[in-house]
């Protein structure tokens, strides 16, 4: 029986039903997509601060296997680090607008043949903080001061 159909038989959407749907669609992206965007930038940062306990904790480890201090350079703009590996000198540039900050303490951070800090502290722990200046981000890499035990922690999420 082609061309009939029953009294109450539904054959599709209605233009409304339609609408009602894109509505709820654009909506639900305007609450998520911001949300993502924090999280990626969360995610930059922490593998930021990862890189630089990597670093710091490379630089520990070729103090002690050398028998000689090493350091950990931290750049004039706040932009960079500096520091060597099996004798070539790594520069780590942060993205643009992300900052590399050392706090409570004076200097470079180095540590001595037997893998402690000997930094001037100023007001330990001793922290070498990550910015995110645009995004209102930061987290710090933390280098205790008796044993040279490197942690991340967020100071602002």
């Amino acid at each position: 029986m082609r061309g009939t159909h029953l009294v109450g038989e539904s054959r599709g959407f209605t233009l409304i039903e339609l609408m009602i749907v894109v509505a709820v669609i654009i909506i639900t992206s305007a609450v998520v997509v911001p949300s993502v965007g924090r999280t990626i930038t969360e995610r930059h940062v922490y593998s930021l601060a990862v890189q630089l306990q990597q670093d710091l904790r490379e630089v520990q480890q070729t103090a002690t296997a050398t028998r000689v201090p090493a350091s950990l350079i931290m750049g004039s703009l706040s932009t960079s680090y500096t520091f060597v590996r099996n004798g070539t000198t790594i520069v780590r540039q942060m993205p643009s607008s992300f900052s590399v900050v050392a706090t409570g303490y004076s200097g470079n951070m180095t540590f001595d043949a037997f893998g402690h800090p000997t930094v001037t502290y100023t007001a330990p722990p001793a922290s070498i903080h990550i910015v995110a200046s645009a995004a209102g981000k930061e987290i710090a890499v933390n280098v205790s001061q008796v044993l040279g035990m490197l942690s991340i922690t967020w100071i602002t999420r």
